[in-house]
């Protein structure tokens, strides 16, 4: 009867050991561009850059919030060194947005399943441009 219980703790200490690895997202580096957004100019997107291989990522599980709120994805594609790069559109970001500095949190999956997630804060403006009739 020893012997069960025993094993059985074992069986559901390496459960939970194993549960909690697998609930640990890879920590990527990201890049949002432009660095400093200005919420009078006008662009069409803004850019994420990650260091994730394009090739191990599942694109339909890519999100990406801006200060917690979710931005769609416009697209999702390969840099020139094969890493993953994500754009969405300047409306949706400056929607959230405000003045001082926004958080961008990307996360998704690579095609194994394994989670992966990165950070990057910008500077925020709202600066009329010179000669502007604003």
């Amino acid at each position: 009867m020893k012997r069960r219980t025993i094993a059985g703790i074992l069986l559901i200490a390496l459960v939970a050991v194993s549960v909690g690895v697998a609930a640990e997202a890879e920590s990527i580096n990201i890049v949002v561009s432009p660095h400093t957004l200005n919420l009078e100019s006008h662009g069409s997107g803004v850019t994420v850059h990650t260091d994730i291989a394009f090739r191990e990522v599942n694109c339909s599980t890519v999100t990406l919030k801006v200060e917690g709120a979710e931005i769609p994805i416009r697209s999702c594609y390969s840099d020139l060194c094969g890493d993953l790069v994500v754009k969405v559109d300047r409306e949706n970001v400056t929607g959230v947005a405000s003045p001082d500095y926004a958080t961008f949190t990307l996360t998704g999956e690579t095609n194994d399943g394994a989670t992966f997630a990165g950070n990057d804060t910008i500077r925020v403006i709202d600066v009329a441009a010179s000669g502007s009739k604003n």
